[in-house]
């Protein structure tokens, strides 16, 4: 979402966004390490993120459960986006810019030519000035390819949607 929000600014393409503060709670020692691993590579990327305890935790959401809750990893710029329109409109935007997008075509290899790009194809080699690693759960292992380590995994997520709780309408 940050990098989108600096990439709408040179193309202005609508896609709704959603900000929803999010917390990602810690119960286990574990836990707090992997949050704060968490927190310093969300700092370093320039993101707004911090460890909170269960006292903030309280205050930015009163009906959260915090027996045993050690603390937390808030992050208040967090929201979420339905990703095909997302993809739509950064694909509209780079359209707009001249970007040519090739779609069906399986990439196999990436690496740098001098200022450019070599992206092997299933159809053959493209030279590209900028490319998009689109590569979902593959995207770290495609970076591996141009000999980047994107400090990024695969997580699973869970989701569960209520009716409306008047009771968090305000918070």
């Amino acid at each position: 979402l940050w990098i989108n929000r600096r990439a709408q600014a040179a193309v202005p393409v609508h896609h709704p966004l959603r900000q929803v503060p999010s917390r990602c709670l810690a119960s286990s020692v574990k836990m707090q390490f992997v949050s704060t691993n968490g927190s310093a590579v969300g700092r370093s990327l320039g993101f707004n993120i911090e460890l909170v305890g269960p006292e903030a935790v309280r205050a930015l959401h009163p009906f959260y459960n915090l027996e045993g809750v050690l603390g937390a990893l808030h992050t208040p710029d967090d929201g979420h986006v339905d990703p095909s329109g997302v993809t739509q409109a950064m694909a509209a935007g780079a359209r707009a810019l001249g970007v040519r997008i090739v779609r069906r075509c399986r990439a196999t290899n990436v690496t740098p030519r001098g200022d450019d790009w070599l992206v092997e194809t299933e159809r053959g080699p493209i030279l590209c000035e900028h490319v998009v690693n689109a590569g979902g759960t593959y995207a770290r292992q495609m970076g591996e390819w141009s000999g980047l380590q994107l400090p990024m995994t695969s997580m699973t997520h869970h989701y569960f949607v209520t009716e409306p709780v008047p009771e968090f309408e305000n918070l």
